[in-house]
């Protein structure tokens, strides 16, 4: 069984890990399974999450899971 790479960042709202796929880049959008809160990925390296601006009505890009792969 192949392992997907990952990286962790935290919950800007309620500081929980958060593990995202290493495919995602700058602008993809993520929610929080914690809070539910919705978060773009703003920063790659170190990987950094914060609100979107919701005026550019993008989709949310993947619904995060946090278990460890």
């Amino acid at each position: 069984m192949t392992k997907v790479k990952t990286r962790r960042a935290i919950c800007p709202m309620c500081a929980s890990e958060i593990i995202v796929s290493s495919k995602l880049v700058e602008g993809d959008r993520v929610i929080c399974l914690t809070c539910d809160a919705n978060l773009e990925i703003v920063m790659l390296d170190p990987l950094a999450l914060y609100w979107p601006d919701e005026d550019e009505g993008k989709q949310y890009a993947q619904k995060i899971d946090r278990r460890d792969y």
